[in-house]
């Protein structure tokens, strides 16, 4: 085995590394479960037991975190006797392995220990992973149930240790909860909502990040990823590579913003994260549930000085969005609108009407300054809370743009085009907002999906960016 991912690595061991084994296996705080302190270990024994001794399936690794080991592992195809395991999976493997004391509670067992099953499942067909921890070695104990595994039963005097014989627990990962097929955007489509299909998925994670599981889950809002509330918590769950989505930069943009902009702007509490490999690799945020009702929804029978109070609540959450933030990935947004093949979805003409619309706007937009933008705040990504505060949800879809980037989703999808919202919204000359605004739709990431679900729900047809901006005039900001 020999894997990398970010800080931490795992490789085949070598002969140079036998003055490692013996160091940490003349420390007491190892032998304390690992052989035993009465042990006698020398670097004679270290060769016959670690190079020397041939055993069928053995693989040995030494662990890594930026390259500098930090401890050891042993991986192979399990003895179900010895284990006393009763499943009827095919292919079980089983884990020893030890940290450097000096490398405790700071993570790395349950990165590496994670890493080794996503290889072990992916490379080797695993079916089941068994570990067997002493019942008196807590910290191991939840290190591994944070990684999924799950406890099977006590082996009563399972091992000699230090004398003795010791109860170990018996310990199972098994690779097989999420059991739907997925096969590119119309498998995914098929399953996303499925809450019965992710609920043993769910359980893991939860087991795993030593979160209580609900009573009972339910659904929530879906944007194109799996979203379901979890008592007092939500659980997103991003659509897997095989789905013919790349979700990565959408988890970790949401995930960054979660952790740094906690306090600065109104958000949900970002409770645990990770990524966890079952029949797919499923990336996974896990995050406050917030009281509330979606805005989409509750403005629409509000009174004009209620959604007067909103739309000011709304621009004073955006002046605290809108500020840079240096650590998202640079990106061109501008790039991004004129190579969208979202455009085949228009007619001819809007098509070539966009097109030469983008091209005109292009260099004076990535001229502007950028600040962070949400991009996606429809009428189900703000709540308001039952003291009239809002929240926004769903980050995935944040950026780095101009400003206006961000109107687009608001006027459409958020206000529906309301004229008392729009006109409460708009702060400069109405007819340099519509302009600023179409000019904002055009380059948005969604921007042709915006108008196609406007012209639906309107039940109109605009056949071109000048006749949308009369519109918008008209019947948003002189209606």
């Amino acid at each position: 085995m020999r894997v990398q991912k970010e800080h931490w690595g795992i490789r085949p061991l070598r002969a140079e590394d036998a003055p490692l084994l013996y160091g940490w296996l003349t420390d007491p705080r190892i032998l304390e479960y690992y052989e035993g302190r009465d042990a006698s270990v020398s670097e004679a024994w270290i060769q016959r037991h670690f190079y020397e001794e041939e055993e069928a399936d053995m693989e040995r690794h030494i662990l890594e975190y930026d390259q500098v080991p930090i401890g050891y592992m042993q991986c192979y195809v399990a003895d179900r006797a010895e284990y006393e395991y009763e499943g009827t999976e095919e292919r079980i493997y089983a884990m020893d392995q030890w940290i450097a004391p000096e490398y405790w509670n700071q993570g790395n067992g349950r990165r590496l220990i994670s890493l080794a099953l996503d290889t072990l499942i992916e490379e080797r067909g695993a079916q089941v992973v068994l570990l067997d921890p002493h019942v008196d070695n807590p910290r191991a104990i939840r290190c591994y149930e944070r990684c999924g595994f799950r406890a099977i039963k006590t082996l009563p005097s399972h091992e000699w240790h230090e004398g003795r014989y010791v109860d170990c627990l018996l310990m199972a990962y098994r690779a097989d909860c999420f059991k739907r097929e997925i096969q590119e955007w119309t498998g995914w489509a098929k399953v996303f909502q499925d809450l019965s299909a992710f609920r043993p998925l769910m359980d893991r994670i939860l087991d795993r990040e030593r979160i209580r599981r609900p009573e009972e889950y339910a659904h929530l809002t879906p944007g194109t990823n799996a979203v379901f509330r979890a008592g007092d918590k939500v659980m997103k769950i991003f659509a897997p590579i095989e789905s013919g989505l790349d979700t990565r930069v959408d988890e970790e943009t949401e995930r960054h913003l979660l952790e740094t902009w906690a306090g600065r702007i109104p958000i949900p509490r970002l409770l645990g994260w990770g990524s966890i490999r079952d029949r797919y690799t499923f990336r996974y945020l896990i995050q406050e549930y917030i009281e509330g009702e979606e805005a989409g929804e509750a403005i629409r029978s509000w009174s004009q000085p209620q959604k007067a109070a909103f739309v000011e609540a709304l621009h004073r959450v955006l002046a605290k969005i809108h500020q840079p933030d240096g650590a998202l990935p640079a990106m061109d947004y501008v790039k991004r609108a004129i190579e969208s093949p979202r455009i085949r979805r228009l007619p001819q003409l809007l098509q070539t009407d966009f097109r030469q619309r983008q091209t005109r706007i292009a260099e004076s937009y990535r001229a502007m300054p950028t600040v962070l933008v949400h991009g996606d705040l429809t009428g189900e990504n703000v709540l308001v809370c039952e003291d009239g505060s809002l929240c926004i949800l769903d980050w995935a879809d944040a950026c780095l743009a101009a400003e206006t980037y961000e109107w687009p989703p608001i006027i459409f999808e958020l206000f529906r085009c309301d004229a008392e919202l729009t006109r409460c919204f708009c702060r400069e000359d109405t007819k340099e907002f519509t302009h600023k605004l179409v000019d904002a739709l055009v380059l948005h990431d969604f921007g042709e999906d915006i108008l196609l679900e406007w012209e639906a729900r309107q039940g109109i047809r605009v056949d071109s960016l000048q006749e949308l901006e009369e519109w918008l005039e008209r019947e948003c900001l002189h209606g």
